[in-house]
């Protein structure tokens, strides 16, 4: 875990947003309510590891450091 959290903060750390005013991302807590049943074993096994949350908290502090703005949409019809 230390090892993933240290490569979320390498690959967030290296992000260039002088020239960026807005970072858009899809809001996709909670995805897993709900799938009991209903999706495959080895996806709900991919989804335990699942580090949204981290990531974008790091993310987040990331942006509000180099003053921009991190909008969480609605993630239907955005694909």
């Amino acid at each position: 875990m230390v090892e993933r959290d240290n490569k979320i903060n390498e690959l967030i750390n290296r992000l260039d947003l002088s020239t960026i005013r807005e970072v858009i991302v899809e809001n996709l807590k909670g995805i897993k309510q709900g799938t009991k049943g209903k999706i495959r074993k080895k996806f709900n096994n991919k989804l335990q590891r699942w580090v949204y949350a981290k990531s974008i908290n790091k993310l987040d502090m990331f942006c509000e450091e180099n003053r921009v703005l991190l909008t969480k949409v609605n993630p239907a019809y955005t694909s």
